[in-house]
């Protein structure tokens, strides 16, 4: 009962705190894992979502060493045949990673904290049945087998 009620505690934590995230910190989060991704991961991200840079404002800033840098988008499915796609002396014609990146991490965070919330609310209803018939006794036991 104890652990259900401490498993309690920390699911409707964090179902809150998935709720609780803003628009401001979720693009601080995705900005800050952006900078620390290598480039292998960012080109991944990059050919998976069919997205290139990071957001409008650094979307041609390819040079290695920029803070919001990103390789090539050669492999994109979006800059397939151009090859000066999303450099720093052409203009981009694909979406910024964080456009698509915002719509499905807004919608995780959403769904992750509502079930949360559901699943912390039936682990209440099963500490409340736990209090209430912990101290219950067998209506099938006969009270003279312990005489």
């Amino acid at each position: 009962m104890v652990i259900l009620f401490l498993l309690f505690l920390v699911q409707f934590a964090v179902a809150c705190a998935c709720l609780a995230v803003n628009k401001e910190q979720q693009n601080r989060l995705f900005k800050e894992a952006w900078h620390r991704a290598d480039d292998d991961l960012k080109g991944s991200a990059q050919r998976g979502m069919d997205c290139c840079g990071m957001d409008q404002e650094h979307q041609n800033s390819t040079t290695p060493g920029e803070e919001y840098s990103h390789p090539t988008c050669r492999d994109v499915a979006c800059c397939k045949g151009n090859t000066d796609c999303c450099t720093s002396t052409a203009e981009c014609g694909c979406t910024p990673c964080w456009d698509k990146v915002d719509i499905r991490m807004d919608s995780g965070l959403k769904i992750s904290g509502g079930v949360g919330l559901f699943f912390s609310f039936t682990e209440m209803v099963g500490v409340w049945l736990a209090l209430k018939f912990r101290n219950s006794k067998d209506p099938a036991l006969n009270p003279n087998d312990f005489l």
